[in-house]
């Protein structure tokens, strides 16, 4: 059996304010390091093969911070990305909406966000025949996943929550969605 643990990146100052994404490199905010290094902790011990990074900054920065208490190896793998928004990147999602009301200019369709994962997923298949691989990745991306496991309906994740797929060599199923634990744990001792 193969199993997918794929983190959501964490927090930006994007993120906070509510700004869509998709390719453009925003860093993590204090927020959003101190969210990796809680995930960090609650994943000490527990053994991976790799780490299979999103290229983009917010990712690989996640990434890093879960090698330094992890210790396997880290690659990064551009299908994770988020997915493209074209022109409605930098802008608050109701400012997109309104205006681009027939679709933003230039984005990733469903189509392709979905063909990308599958690659993704039969690379995995692929690449490791059995083991745990961590990987980092994008809220819209990481619902395209749960979607071709079979999850209906997936809510927006948390960033730093974790959802875990598995496969058991015919087809990949949902262990776990948007579990964020460490982070309601570390809260009532700790935040930034």
């Amino acid at each position: 059996m193969i199993e997918l643990w794929i983190v959501r990146h964490g927090q930006t100052d994007w993120n906070a304010s509510g700004r869509i994404q998709g390719w453009t490199n925003v860093p993590l905010n204090t927020t959003g390091v101190w969210q990796a290094e809680q995930l960090s902790l609650w994943l000490e011990g527990v053994p991976f093969q790799s780490i299979v990074t999103s290229d983009l900054e917010r990712a690989s920065r996640t990434a890093s911070i879960l090698q330094a208490r992890i210790g396997c190896p880290l690659v990064a793998n551009s299908l994770l990305r988020e997915r493209g928004f074209g022109a409605a990147e930098g802008l608050v999602r109701t400012e997109a909406r309104r205006r681009y009301p027939s679709g933003f200019p230039n984005a990733e369709t469903d189509a392709e966000v979905q063909t990308r994962a599958e690659k993704l997923l039969f690379s995995m298949t692929q690449q490791f025949r059995t083991g745990r691989i961590l990987c980092v990745s994008h809220g819209g991306f990481i619902r395209t996943l749960l979607q071709l496991a079979g999850a209906k309906d997936v809510p927006p994740l948390h960033n730093t929550s974790l959802c875990i797929l598995r496969y058991n060599g015919h087809r990949w199923g949902i262990g776990a969605a948007n579990w964020a634990e460490h982070l309601s744990v570390a809260d009532a001792k700790t935040s930034p």
